[in-house]
């Protein structure tokens, strides 16, 4: 072929499927991979443009994004504008468009004028004919009328969400025949005339959510033939005509929740033919009457929680035979009548939780036999018969948590076969014995919790149940405990009990237990524990945090252990005998105890330890071999340990370690202590230390830390870019709360390298320091990330500049705005933010932290042009005027 029959041919196939987007019709095997170009010569300023070349024949420039600090892309107008397919221009301050506006740009497939402040608009789309996709959201459109989309005969999609539209007129759509999605969402929308969406005869999916819609009328969607979802909830809609939905037959969800209905009849679903989800919970329902629901044969899920039901008729869901899924929580509903679900032969899940049923029949899940997951928790379910469960044989999960159960009756999960999941938590449940849980050969999960459990006496042979959660009970040291024939139990938790000593006998009925590898014994009272406690198991996770143990002489049978947490206890002293068996230990946490002495090499058997947490302790003196052999350990905490003296204490046997915390100590000096030996060191926290002096032996902080906290110590004013001169990979650095002002010498070589987050809180810095201390080119990103956990590409900048009396901020902040992630200003004396033009230099900013300083005014534009914030902190100030377009632009803003 060709090139000219090839092109023919693109052309040809181009006609036939004018409609799809280009990239969808070209034919590969003819065609090698496009090949994108971004940034051409043509692009105008401020904007990106993608361009696809096609063996040098073909060209079609795919897509255009722009961001404008006012409407200026006519002016720029260039003979290529004509192939954009995808055009976006992003929160600029459009106001008028006419239609001259895109007349550059005929071939439009996708348009995005997404928030804008549009308040005339009337004929901007005439000359884009083959629209596809027109998106306005977040617009401040307040009308819609036919004249708006005249000559958009192909427009598939129109997305007007989150305007000020507050009503529809008989011909706001006229002409739009090949409409698929109308999205209305979150306007005000209070009336729309019987006539609004006559000519939307291709219509699939109608978004009307988060609007003022109070009734539904007759004819509001009567020629919506076509439409398979629509979306109702969220207004305040209480009456809906009985024949309002009559036309809908092709419909296949619904949601109409979040409204205001007291009252449906059959007649309103009686054409619904297709219909596979509904949903009308959080409404004002308060009976379901007698064949409710016509025949359904599609619907799937119905959901009717959150209302104020307190009867349903015994035939309510009679029609309702192929139903799957079916939700009646928190509603008041006091009595189940004993056929209510007769004829749902097809139901698999079905909730109840948190009604008032105190009393139903036996038989009233009888003909769920199909049922795989049921929750009935908070129900009065307390009085449960032996054969309440007899016919779900299907049944996979079961919640009953809060229901009062003060016993099981022996046989009632029997036929219960395929159960693996069953919740019991917040009962009353005294004992279990051998009969309670007979029949549940498959279960894998089984939850206890939050009852009055004092002894197991017995458990039925379950080989398959993995997990068992006894926590918040009341089993004591004298307790009996059989889980004996528990064979595959992995996990146990017997977290906030009342056990006080662990005798060799007590888990006698676990030893056994060859899969048992994970047990809870976290807050409990636990003063002793017996030298052979644990014999012939084999757990590699013990947790007996929070307890009153004052040594650890109980660990011998553990050889396979690997994690041990044993924080918050009231241990004393650590010696090497008492570790010297737990030789595949991994991590280990001993924060928060009353170790003041650490035995000589008493970690050296520890050859596989990667994480030791010792903070919060007495060590005032630690030996020098107190981490011999620990060539694994890669991350270790000393804070708060009143450590004086740091000396010979750090050296080969921690050639792996990366993160290394002495915060809170008060160490005499720093630089004699950490040597060279550090060679993998990369994060290294010195905060609140005491005085640091950085003398020649500065070297010992190796090249490869990438973190470096410095914070509220006593440094001296020798600290400048000579004395960090070997860390080229800093990354991050935190000197917060120290007197010094020399802050040039410290940064004048760091951000040339690859310091992105700086930390300058409560010091001495004024604006002008910083001015002339990071005034500097910003150096190009680097492609390569860092090396350390939670730390960012080097692309973004974090800037901390609280607790300095700020009264203005420093425009160097310009300079690295195009890199600012986070930026901290909190606690100064700051008046105006809004005077700064935030969009002309940091629209990457997710996070302003304002707190605490005396701003009283926030304008329409204050916050203009960041796009991306999510977070933005103004608690402490003096705010009295707060303009209703102040987050106009901030769309992504989550937290305020």
């Amino acid at each position: 072929m060709n090139k000219q029959l090839k092109l023919n041919f693109i052309i040809k196939t181009i006609d036939q499927q004018e409609s799809r987007p280009f990239k969808a019709i070209i034919p590969f095997n003819a065609i090698p991979k496009p090949q994108p170009e971004f940034k051409p010569k043509w692009c105008p300023m401020k904007c990106s443009c993608e361009v696809i070349k096609i063996n040098r024949i073909y060209e079609s420039k795919g897509e255009m994004v722009c961001n404008f600090g006012n409407w200026t892309l006519t002016s720029a107008w260039k003979p290529e504008f004509l192939n954009i397919t995808d055009l976006k221009v992003k929160q600029t301050v459009i106001e008028a468009v006419t239609s001259a506006t895109f007349y550059s740009f005929a071939n439009l497939i996708k348009l995005s004028i997404t928030e804008n402040r549009l308040q005339s608009y009337s004929d901007a789309f005439h000359r884009i004919p083959e629209l596809l996709t027109l998106q306005a959201r977040n617009t401040r459109i307040a009308s819609v009328s036919s004249e708006h989309f005249t000559n958009l005969r192909h427009l598939h999609t129109l997305d007007l969400g989150v305007n000020l539209i507050t009503e529809l007129d008989n011909d706001s759509f006229n002409g739009l025949h090949e409409l698929t999605k109308l999205k209305l969402f979150s306007n005000k929308i209070r009336m729309i005339h019987d006539l609004s969406f006559k000519e939307l005869i291709s219509l699939k999916i109608l978004d009307l959510t988060r609007n003022r819609l109070s009734t539904v009328n007759k004819n509001l969607l009567h020629t919506l033939v076509n439409l398979q979802k629509l979306y109702m909830n969220s207004n305040y809609i209480s009456t809906i005509h009985p024949e309002a939905f009559s036309s809908l037959t092709s419909a296949t969800f619904m949601y109409l929740n979040q409204n205001q209905i007291t009252k449906i009849t059959a007649s309103l679903f009686r054409k619904l033919h297709q219909l596979r989800k509904l949903s009308l919970n959080e409404n004002n329902l308060v009976y379901l009457q007698n064949n409710l629901f016509p025949p359904m044969a599609t619907l799937r899920v119905l959901d009717i929680s959150r209302n104020q039901i307190q009867r349903i008729h015994p035939r309510a869901f009679r029609n309702l035979t192929k139903l799957q899924e079916l939700t009646l929580s928190m509603n008041n509903i006091n009595l189940l009548p004993n056929n209510i679900f007769a004829d749902l032969h097809g139901l698999e899940y079905f909730a109840m939780t948190d009604n008032n049923v105190d009393e139903s029949s036996p038989w009233v899940l009888y003909s769920l036999y199909k049922l795989e997951s049921l929750v009935i928790t908070n129900t009065g379910f307390s009085n449960a018969s032996y054969d309440v469960f007899h016919n779900l044989t299907h049944l996979r999960s079961l919640n009953i948590a809060g229901c009062g159960l003060k016993k099981i009756k022996a046989s009632l999960f029997k036929n219960l076969n395929l159960l693996t999941n069953l919740n019991l938590d917040n009962n009353e449940l005294e004992i279990i014995n051998n009969e309670t849980f007979l029949g549940l050969s498959n279960l894998k999960k089984l939850d206890l919790s939050w009852n009055k459990i004092r002894h197991i006496h017995n458990f039925p042979f379950m080989p398959s149940l993995s997990e068992i959660n006894l926590s918040d009970n009341r089993i004591y040291s004298g307790s009996e405990i059989n889980l004996a024939n528990l064979t595959g139990l992995q996990a146990i938790n017997l977290k906030s009990n009342g056990i006080i000593s662990i005798s060799s006998s007590f888990f006698k009925s676990l030893r056994h237990l060859s899969n048992l590898t994970i047990m809870t014994l976290s807050f409990n009272k636990i003063k002793s524990i017996a030298d052979n406690a644990f014999m012939f198991l084999n757990l590699k996770r013990l947790d007996l945090f929070s307890n009153l143990l004052i040594q650890i002489n109980f660990l011998a049978p553990l050889n396979n252990l690997q994690i041990l947490e044993l924080g918050n206890n009231k241990i004393r002293k650590i010696v090497k005998n008492d570790l010297q068996y737990v030789k595949n230990l991994k991590i280990l946490y001993l924060v928060k105890n009353e170790i003041s002495q650490i035995e000589g090499n008493a970690f050296e058997n520890l050859q596989n330890l990667e994480k030791l947490n010792l903070s919060s302790n007495p060590l005032s003196q630690l030996p020098p071999d107190t981490f011999n052999g620990l060539h694994n350990l890669s991350f270790l905490v000393l804070n708060s340990c009143e450590i004086k003296n740091v000396t010979s204490l750090f050296h080969d046997s921690l050639s792996n370690l990366k993160y290394l915390s002495l915060a809170n100590n008060h160490l005499d000096s720093v630089h004699s202590g950490i040597s060279g030996a550090l060679k993998s060191l990369e994060s290294l926290k010195l905060s609140n230390v005491g005085t640091i002096v950085f003398d020649d032996h500065v070297e010992s902080i190796h090249s490869k830390l990438i973190s470096l906290d410095l914070s509220y110590n006593k440094i001296k004013s020798n600290v400048d870019s000579w004395s960090l001169r070997h860390l080229n990979e800093l990354y991050s650095l935190d000197i917060s709360g120290n007197k010094f002002k020399y802050f040039r010498l410290i940064f004048e070589d760091l951000l040339r390298k690859k310091l992105r987050v700086i930390k300058l809180a409560n010091t001495d810095a004024t604006v002008d320091e910083i001015e002339k201390s990071i005034e500097i080119q910003v150096p190009r990103c680097h492609d390569e990330g860092t090396h350390v956990e939670g730390v960012r590409p080097s692309c973004n900048y974090d800037f901390n500049f609280s607790r300095l009396n700020w009264t203005k901020l420093p425009k160097v902040l310009r300079i690295y705005g195009q890199h600012l992630q986070n930026l901290d200003l909190s606690n100064n004396n700051l008046t105006n933010i809004c005077e700064i033009p935030w969009a002309t230099f940091a629209e990457n900013l997710e996070t302003m932290d304002f707190s605490w300083n005396n701003i009283k005014i926030l304008t329409a534009t204050c916050f203009k042009g960041l796009k991306r914030l999510t977070n933005i902190l103004m608690q402490g100030n003096s705010l009295v005027e707060i303009k209703k377009e102040s987050f106009f632009y901030t769309p992504l803003l989550k937290h305020m």
